[in-house]
């Protein structure tokens, strides 16, 4: 769901009162570092002393579309939701340009 990143970015599962899982608590730290260091040095994987995230958050292009799932497991994957995304992108296109037969029969 959009901005449900927010609570691990902030350290909610970190709180000892929400009950949240141990793998959450991990995905929460790697997130708050992820974060710190794209805002400390612009590079989510380096922080201010050089030191490496264990798993690389790959930097985007339009030909690979390689993005980093944040999961109990980081892991790199490429051209998320590729086959629904060119639908609504088709779909937008079609729309804006008025090319959809939008006539009714009965």
């Amino acid at each position: 769901m959009h901005g449900e990143e927010t609570y691990y970015v902030f350290g909610e599962p970190l709180n000892a009162t929400k009950g949240y899982s141990e793998a959450d608590k991990k995905l929460s730290k790697e997130m708050m570092k992820y974060w710190a260091n794209f805002a400390r040095t612009g590079d989510p994987n380096k922080d201010d002393k050089g030191q490496t995230t264990s798993v690389t958050w790959p930097k985007y292009d339009t030909t690979q579309k390689k993005y980093l799932k944040l999961a109990e497991k980081l892991e790199e994957g490429s051209k998320y939701r590729e086959d629904q995304c060119t639908f609504w992108k088709t779909l937008g296109q079609h729309v804006s340009t008025n090319e959809l037969d939008t006539s009714t029969s009965k």
